[in-house]
């Protein structure tokens, strides 16, 4: 399999903001839910709140999806949706970082997108997009030292380009040749 092309995308200052009080907002109503967090890094709830609302910016930008940091409500399984397609936007601090899953039920999207953070704060690294079926066809197991879950590596993720003739074909409602449907 080839290695998809990542995508860098640059956040604006006001965008950053946004991310900011959005990031905050997810905690406190987690918080105030009595939610208990299922990741297993050790960064503080609020710095990984803010990578995933950067995350999905990210992903907006590139597919001109609107986005709202500020929205609230509990993770159904979909971030975002382009065009008719949901999309699970899941986000590592490592730039070679895996696409995780704590197991075959959390990836309830037809599709997942990895991205990962940068060295520059408002830089992210959209790196690749899978299918829910193909994401279980390839997966392992996979430990980081706080139980295990699932993983893909990088270079088992398809293109973007892949997602995104996915989605013109649903909009058009025509057939086109695809060599891989990320779905």
């Amino acid at each position: 399999m080839t290695q998809p092309t990542p995508i860098l995308v640059e956040l604006t200052e006001p965008e950053l903001y946004g991310a900011k009080q959005g990031a905050n907002l997810r905690y406190q109503l987690a918080r105030l839910s009595g939610l208990v967090s299922k990741n297993r890094d050790d960064r503080t709830p609020q710095d990984l709140e803010l990578l995933g609302i950067c995350a999905e910016m990210a992903v907006c930008k590139i597919f001109q999806v609107a986005y709202d940091p500020c929205r609230l409500g509990f993770d159904n399984g979909v971030d975002i949706w382009v065009g008719k397609i949901g999309v699970d936007v899941k986000a590592t601090f490592h730039q070679h970082g895996k696409l995780l899953f704590l197991d075959a039920d959390a990836f309830k999207a037809p599709v997942a997108v990895l991205v990962t953070a940068t060295q520059q704060p408002n830089v992210m690294r959209v790196v690749g997009c899978i299918s829910r079926k193909a994401y279980l066809d390839r997966c392992v197991d996979f430990d980081i030292g706080k139980g295990k879950c699932l993983s893909v590596s990088q270079d088992q993720l398809s293109d973007l380009s892949q997602l995104w003739s996915a989605s013109v074909r649903d909009r058009l409602n025509v057939q086109m040749e695809v060599t891989h449907d990320p779905r």
